[in-house]
């Protein structure tokens, strides 16, 4: 019978691993059904710009006590990787372990393949040294929270947790006398450095929980938010599931509902904890890893991508300022006209009324002259361009959040920032045929405003019939008044 077990061990895991998966998606798929979408939604639009940053920073800051396991590793191995290569390579493995951890063997294989290159000797028990001291800040949180318990400081539903607390606790004397019994120990220096690095990481999830709970306005304490969050990370470790999704999810839920937080409250904390500390961090680190490769990739056929890519990208810009100038200044100018043609809503980041008119007018005619010196390659237009473009992503946080139109306009200052090279003319040199065309567009657009401003006079609705496309809502019901 042993024999038949250990020959099918890892089928046992994965229908362990299954089951496990299935339960967690039943309970979840159960609450999901009882939550109200326009609660949700509510919640989202009380939350302030300041409140995101705060959730975000909070996240990312989590993040950053993990990246000290490699420069320990970094020590014990005895390579010498630069301090930007080992933090940049670092973040990338610890926040895909975050998300896709299979009990740590995420961690294990990456660090393997990257130190593997130049280091052969111990390799895997220097790395299993480190890896097994990084739950060992949540086995002091375990001792903490049985602390709590026995207390009588939190809530008397938390005590049926104190088994998974107990185990948590536990963990660091097998962490001790494990690594020095079969991995050949570790300096005490060390096993401190770790033990704190590992501390001030599961600091950095409570950290992170407990600040999005105080940005939603939940009442609920810190002790009792540090007992579930150690539990709950006990039985998502346990269950073996990628980033404990599922499982860890599972049990804050059903905590928090009986804490009294009300269904769609859990469902945004959890949704803005997974988005903070392991969506975004991930997302940062693969973005650095792209561009690590790609400058690898462009040394490798002699600068040839990066100038074509540049090339490409000069051209967008190009076009994406003149588009959204041009769409400022017409959604400030017929704002009725994105209102009732649906497809020219559709291509329109802006509503009708995003911001004041008079701004509007003002950045749309700024984009369009600037997207005209980009296109001709002036380098002077390069700071000009990066300002205009941050105004208007400003008065857009100011005014209507729309993360449509924040996300749009990100990605054009990325662009640009990115095309930096291109702009390299001193000045800007039009022919008549581009001046004819800069004049007639810009000409046109402003009789279309003058034109509109003077049918929106009350004076002029007395005699005249006006076409309701060219008036916006406020002038309609004004004159209906």
């Amino acid at each position: 019978m042993i024999q038949f077990l250990k020959k099918n061990q890892k089928y046992f895991k994965l229908i362990f691993v299954i089951a496990v998966a299935f339960i967690a998606l039943t309970q979840i798929t159960g609450l999901l059904k009882q939550v109200q979408p326009d609660k949700i939604s509510l919640i989202f639009e009380r939350l302030s710009l300041f409140d995101f940053v705060l959730v975000i920073l909070t996240g990312l800051i989590s993040v950053v006590p993990m990246l000290n396991y490699d420069r320990v590793l970094n020590q014990l191995v005895g390579t010498d990787y630069p301090l930007p290569k080992l933090i940049r390579m670092s973040w990338l493995i610890n926040t895909l372990n975050n998300i896709a951890g299979f009990g740590g063997a995420v961690s294990v294989g990456l660090r393997s393949h990257y130190y593997g290159k130049n280091v052969k000797e111990k390799l895997l028990a220097n790395i299993s040294k480190v890896f097994f001291f990084a739950l060992s800040g949540l086995s002091i949180y375990g001792l903490i929270g049985f602390i709590l318990v026995k207390s009588g400081q939190v809530d008397q539903f938390l005590s049926q947790y104190t088994i998974w607390l107990i185990g948590a606790a536990v963990y660091f004397v097998f962490v001790l006398l494990f690594t020095r019994k079969n991995l050949g120990g570790l300096k005490k220096r060390l096993q401190a450095e770790l033990l704190l690095t590992s501390f001030l990481e599961w600091s950095g999830v409570m950290l992170t929980f407990i600040v999005i709970g105080h940005v939603l306005d939940v009442k609920i304490s810190v002790a009792s938010l540090i007992v579930l969050i150690t539990a709950s990370s006990v039985i998502g470790i346990l269950s073996m599931i990628p980033g404990a999704l599922g499982s860890f999810d599972v049990m804050m839920m059903l905590g928090l509902l009986h804490l009294g937080v009300p269904r769609e409250i859990v469902l945004v904390w959890l949704l803005l904890y997974r988005l903070a500390y392991y969506l975004l961090p991930l997302a940062l680190g693969l973005i650095s890893w792209v561009m690590t490769a790609g400058r690898q990739f462009d040394a490798r056929f002699s600068g040839i991508p990066i100038n074509l890519s540049r090339e490409i990208l000069h051209k967008v810009v190009t076009f994406m300022t003149a588009v959204t100038g041009g769409f400022l200044v017409l959604t400030a100018t017929v704002p009725e006209a994105f209102l009732e043609l649906r497809w020219l809503r559709q291509i329109s980041p802006w509503n009708a009324n995003l911001i004041a008119e008079s701004p509007k007018i003002i950045l749309g005619f700024l984009l369009i002259i600037t997207s005209r010196a980009v296109k001709n390659r002036v380098s002077r237009a390069y700071i000009p361009t990066l300002i205009i473009e941050l105004l208007t992503v400003v008065y857009i946080f100011l005014d209507d959040f729309s993360w449509y139109s924040i996300v749009l306009m990100t990605v054009l200052l990325l662009l640009t920032v990115f095309i930096k090279s291109e702009l390299h003319r001193e000045q800007l040199v039009l022919s008549y045929e581009t001046i004819m065309i800069d004049s007639f567009f810009v000409i046109i657009l402003m009789l279309l405003y003058i034109v509109v401003g003077t049918m929106s006079r009350p004076a002029y609705h007395l005699h005249h019939k006006v076409n309701e496309f060219l008036l916006s809502h406020q002038k309609k019901f004004g004159r209906v008044g």
